[in-house]
Parts: C-alpha cells; sequence; structure tokens
C-alpha cells in the first residue's frame, strides 16, 4: 500500500469536471467520493472562499443549463403532451429550477458542515507573495482568480507546517495549484476525483481486488450491455454542425478506454465507473457547406448542397456506470448486470476519420434551376 493520506483537498476545477452535481443528478461520482472518505475517517479540508466560489459554480453549472432547457421543450410542447394525459404542469414543477439549484446547494451544504477549515493567513503574507510573483502568481497571470487561490493554498501550506506527519490528497487541475503545492512533500496532487479514487481506493477497502475479479469474469457481457444501452442514445457526427438525420446500427462496444473506477460498494453490489470504445455503423444526412455557393455581399446562401454519407465501423466514446450484483457471502459466481447508464453529458459523437465511408449528392436543387434563379436575381439588380 502506498501513502496514508490523512486529508483531502478539492478544488472548484474538479467539482466543475462533474458539473458540481452534489446530489447524484447525472452521476454519483462526487456524493459517492464524499460519502466514502467520509465513511473511511478521512477528513476533507475546506476554505471559506472555496466554500463561495462552489456555491457560485452551483448556479452556473450544466445542469442548472439542462433544466432550463428542458423547461423550454416542455412548454412547447404542452398540447402534445396534454393529449397523451401527460401533465406538463407536473414536470414543469418537478424541474422547476430553483428547486434543482435548492437541492444541489443544501446536498453540498450537507457535506461541507464536516469540512475542517484552513485558517485564514495574514493579507500582508499573500501581497509579499504578490509583489515577488511567487506561486499562485505569475506576470502574465489573472490577478482575479490568483488572489482568491493564494489565501486557500497559504492556508493549506501553514496546515502542513501545523500537522508535519500528515499526507494531504490535493485534487485540482489548475495549474497554479500544481505550481505552488508541486514542491511540497506532504502534498499529493491529482486532476480528477476519479483519480483520487484510483489513488485512495486501497487504503479505502479491502475488496478492491474482489470487484476487480468480478468484473474481468464478466467484462464480455458487460460490453454487449454497454452496446444495447448505446442504441437508446442520440448521436451527431464530429466536425459537422448541420446533421438533418442520422441512423445508426450494429452499435459494439469494443474496449474499456480506461481502467474500471469502483464508485460504491455494497454487501451485495458495486458501482463501477468505466469509458469505453464503440464501434457504429449508420447512415447521414447533412448539409454540406464545401459545395455550397455563399453570397459573401447578401450574406446568404444562394445555393446549399447536401450529401448522405454511408459510415462503417466509425468510432465513439462512452462515459458508463456499470451496477453489478453478487452474493453477499463474497463469492464469485452468480454475477448480474443490474443496470448501465450511459452518463455522456451530449449525443454520442462519432468519429468517422478512420471509418469506411461512401458519400453521394442527395441536393434536391436542380442545377438549372439554380443558374436560372441567379439570372434573375442579378437582372434585378
Amino acid at each position: 500500500m502506498g501513502k496514508q493520506i490523512s486529508a483531502v483537498l478539492i478544488d472548484t476545477s474538479a467539482y466543475d469536471n462533474r458539473q458540481c452535481d452534489f446530489s447524484g443528478f447525472t452521476s454519483v461520482m462526487i456524493p459517492t467520493f464524499l460519502t466514502l472518505l467520509e465513511n473511511n475517517r478521512i477528513p476533507v479540508l475546506g476554505h471559506p472562499i472555496l466554500s463561495n466560489e462552489v456555491r457560485k459554480h452551483i448556479k452556473g453549472s450544466q445542469i442548472l443549463e439542462r433544466v432550463q432547457e428542458l423547461n423550454k421543450s416542455i412548454k412547447h410542447c404542452k398540447g402534445v403532451m396534454s393529449s397523451f394525459g401527460i401533465s406538463p404542469e407536473d414536470l414543469l414543477d418537478q424541474m422547476d429550477i430553483c428547486r434543482v439549484e435548492k437541492t444541489l446547494l443544501d446536498a453540498y451544504e450537507e457535506f461541507g458542515r464536516r469540512f475542517i477549515m484552513l485558517p485564514y493567513v495574514d493579507a500582508q503574507e499573500i501581497f509579499e507573495d504578490y509583489f515577488n510573483t511567487n506561486p499562485p502568481f505569475s506576470e502574465n497571470g489573472k490577478k482575479k482568480s490568483e488572489f482568491p487561490d493564494a489565501f486557500v493554498l497559504k492556508g493549506l501550506l501553514r496546515y502542513c507546517e501545523e500537522h508535519t506527519d500528515a499526507q494531504i490528497l490535493v485534487v485540482s487541475n489548475d495549474s497554479d495549484w500544481k505550481s505552488t503545492l508541486d514542491t511540497s512533500p506532504q502534498i499529493n496532487l491529482v486532476d480528477t476525483l476519479k483519480d483520487a479514487l484510483v489513488f485512495l481506493w486501497p487504503q479505502l477497502s479491502d475488496k478492491t481486488e474482489f470487484v476487480a475479479q468480478l468484473w474481468s469474469a464478466i467484462i464480455p457481457e458487460i460490453m454487449v450491455e454497454i452496446g444495447s444501452a448505446a442504441e437508446r442514445e442520440a448521436f451527431s457526427l464530429d466536425g459537422i454542425d448541420e446533421l438533418e438525420d442520422i441512423e445508426v446500427s450494429n452499435i459494439r462496444a469494443t474496449s474499456m478506454i480506461s481502467d474500471m473506477t469502483p464508485l460504491e460498494i455494497t454487501e451485495d453490489s458495486a458501482l463501477i465507473h468505466i469509458t469505453a470504445a464503440l464501434s457504429v455503423d449508420g447512415v447521414a444526412e447533412y448539409f454540406d457547406e464545401s459545395r455550397s455557393y455563399w453570397d459573401k455581399e447578401d450574406h446568404i446562401y444562394y445555393f446549399k448542397a447536401y450529401s448522405r454519407m454511408t459510415f462503417k465501423d466509425a468510432s465513439a466514446e462512452v462515459e458508463c456506470e456499470v451496477r453489478l450484483g453478487f452474493p453477499p457471502d463474497g463469492s464469485m459466481k452468480p454475477v448480474e448486470i443490474k443496470d448501465v447508464n450511459i452518463i455522456n453529458k451530449w449525443d454520442i459523437c462519432i468519429d468517422v476519420s478512420d471509418a469506411e465511408t461512401e458519400e453521394e449528392d442527395i441536393t434536391d436543387y436542380g442545377e438549372d434551376d439554380w443558374y436560372e434563379e441567379q439570372a434573375m436575381h442579378h437582372s434585378a439588380k
């Protein structure tokens, strides 16, 4: 086993990477990680400045943006929903933006009340670092963000001075944090919460090897289930902004891009996070800008061309959460795949750069008609 971590400090960037989802709406990563730390008596360090930043980022999180978009769609489809006996008012009430925001904030405050707050340091120390261009300050840095970071990081280093035997795990992909902390022998830096779980897992539980063995024994079945789950998702085509239509078929999960990360283990189940590679066949119809005519003077397309692309063995990536069920007595069998959830933020993006492709012109606009229209347009001028 590696270093025994005494406490963890999580930067706002790590929460942003998971949409500040403290309630587990889209992914259970944040609440699971914080709960694992609590259950294993590993304290989380905090700072009043960090707390205010997290609250601000929750209010601007992608989750709330998506709720707003969903509310717009519900209002737009009120008539259709009512005709099918679905109450749009009930849905709008459940998806009320203020309610969702409060749920996220309340979940953060519940976790945060158990954080150990780092000390505020004298502002004179911060200004000395500023004038001497000591990290996190730099010649070309953004002072607005550097000053809050400086107070948090100086507080962390003061904590290390007062706890000389402590080993702190810091979760941040902020370059200013790294430049400030990477010389401290008491600081262990990782970029993401997922990386932090991997770092801490041997210390958190003795079931790691057990879950890994279960996982390896059922990988082929998991790949099949991931492919099936992907069939229910929406797709986009990389590099194509105006996609008219896309139909996918023969979706296969071919491999795991990342190692499996256990998010939760109970007596009879385990929740695992992975990133999987997909192979996809299909047909896409799209606006072909390269063959269209744009008038720079009038700023309109006089002629819009469309293409149909047939592709085979195109590639895509998906983040997944897989829940396995197993007997509570520690035996290996039977193992059951209880659920596979794809947690991509948006549509699954298909990359056709290495795929077999065939393209055909499906433009409905005949060449003679176009020339005739151009002649009429220029004669009118």
